[in-house]
């Protein structure tokens, strides 16, 4: 048995309505114009995927930093901040205060400020500091 071939009109076939034929050409925009908002989200999508993945920044706590810093000998660490490739730790000594700049990676010290004058109020406790950028006063500070 052959299968009928439906590809080819016929003269026999009726034209349509114009009403069909508006409601056809009405399925048709519908159809293009959710086509081209589809589009445009696969666009959007693969665009952010890409400035993801081009502007990719480490996280700072993923920097390699020294394990210990010395901050001497009867000193108490008071505050830490750590900003790119500075760390500033505040420390109280006998004679006074001091501000001591480490290199993170190395742990070496880049240059101290000591002051004469104690400090009236301490800063935040050092243990109670969180977040990224603090994560090296999550390791341990020695004193020799």
């Amino acid at each position: 048995m052959s299968q009928p071939d439906y590809r080819e009109e016929g003269p026999d076939e009726a034209p349509l309505d114009p009403a069909t034929q508006r409601v056809q050409a009405k399925l048709k925009r519908l159809l293009l114009g959710s086509s081209l908002i589809m589009f445009a989200g696969f666009v959007a999508v693969f665009a952010a995927i890409l400035y993801k993945i081009n502007t990719y920044e480490p996280d700072p706590s993923e920097a390699p930093f020294a394990a210990t810093v010395d901050v001497g000998p009867g000193a108490e660490v008071l505050q830490a901040t750590l900003s790119g490739d500075l760390l500033l730790v505040l420390v109280k000594e006998e004679g006074g205060t001091a501000l001591l700049r480490f290199d993170p990676a190395t742990g070496k010290t880049a240059w101290p400020d000591r002051y004469s004058r104690p400090l009236t109020a301490a800063p935040t406790d050092v243990a109670s500091v969180t977040g990224p950028r603090c994560a090296v006063m999550n390791r341990r500070v020695t004193k020799k």
